[in-house]
């Protein structure tokens, strides 16, 4: 659902009903009943791990925040929790991506330590694990106001500049429907990537991982947590 102002993406459903959308306020927006994010394309700011809201289902233990590691694990269970229930390929990719951003900040290590260096302690080198963009799995991307339904897609992502939708691919020839479908996301800007189950069982994410996902940390100079001040109190814990 997008007007000229914002980008309302929901996730973590298989299928798709208008009843999850609530109509607007004059001169406001949509409800939606399900998990989403309002993206604000005008402030060209990728959303990130480290940025909500998160409809999690308790509160995490606040004993275990302190570890940048920990958090990052909570945040990867969310993800799973919210592909689909028979996704195994969605749920493989969760489990690789989460293990890249972490891989990608111990490659990184030196140049981050230089990095945090010069703020005295205040920030540990980790902290950037939360600067890789934020995967929304099962997610609905709304192409079109008043046409056909929207497009779910295995996961999107936003870089600041647009969407990218990531779709998990068998082996299977591509029929009409799934040609259409790709012709309505390339229509609306979206950038699709294919990722062939073979390439996701086999060597590292980082090969098959288009440029907009790699080198999060390079464009992100403060660092920020997940669990910031505030956060835990505007979650929805159900």
């Amino acid at each position: 659902m997008m007007d000229d102002t914002s980008l309302l993406i929901p996730y973590g459903v298989e299928r798709w009903s208008a009843d999850y959308i609530a109509p607007a306020a004059p001169g406001g927006t949509p409800a939606c009943r399900v998990p989403h994010v309002l993206i604000e394309p005008a402030r060209r700011e990728a959303l990130r791990l480290y940025d909500g809201p998160y409809d999690f289902i308790e509160a995490p233990p606040l004993q275990d925040l302190a570890d940048p590691a920990a958090q990052l694990e909570y945040l990867r269970a969310y993800s799973d929790r919210h592909c689909s229930l028979w996704g195994k390929f969605q749920k493989l990719f969760v489990a690789r991506y989460f293990a890249f951003v972490s891989d990608e900040i111990e490659r990184s290590r030196r140049a981050l330590e230089d990095r945090v260096a010069a703020f005295e302690g205040l920030y540990h080198y980790r902290d950037w694990l939360f600067s890789a963009l934020r995967p929304l799995p099962q997610a609905h991307l709304c192409l079109s106001d008043g046409g056909p339904p929207p497009v779910r897609v295995d996961f999107a992502f936003w870089t600041g500049a647009a969407v990218l939708a990531v779709d998990l691919v068998g082996v299977e020839t591509a029929g009409p429907a799934q040609v259409e479908r790709a012709g309505r996301l390339l229509d609306a800007g979206v950038e699709r990537v294919a990722l062939s189950h073979a390439a996701l069982r086999s060597g590292d994410l980082a090969d098959h991982l288009p440029p907009a996902l790699l080198g999060f940390w390079e464009h992100d100079p403060v660092p920020c947590g997940p669990f910031v001040p505030g956060m835990l109190a505007s979650a929805d814990f159900g």
